[in-house]
């Protein structure tokens, strides 16, 4: 049987694909503006591999999370 997603692993979901799209945007966008590397560091850093960890951190998470909540159903009143 197919797991469905729910709305909160779908929003995750999609939560990181935004942070990976604009850090995939802001590290192109630096070359090309001209920044210069040492003004922009810490930005470049957390724009870089920082940002990509973080939304495989927050997919993963939620995932687990949504794992551990179905297998632990509350029942609910009768």
């Amino acid at each position: 049987m197919r797991r469905r997603a729910t709305p909160r692993m779908v929003r995750m979901r999609g939560v990181g694909g935004l942070i990976l799209w604009a850090s995939a945007v802001t590290s192109a966008v630096f070359p090309l503006v001209g920044a210069r590397t040492d003004a922009w560091y810490p930005v470049r850093a957390l724009a870089g591999p920082v940002a990509v960890i973080a939304a495989i951190a927050l997919v993963a998470v939620t995932d687990v999370a949504e794992r551990r909540r179905r297998r632990n159903a509350v029942p609910t009143s009768q």
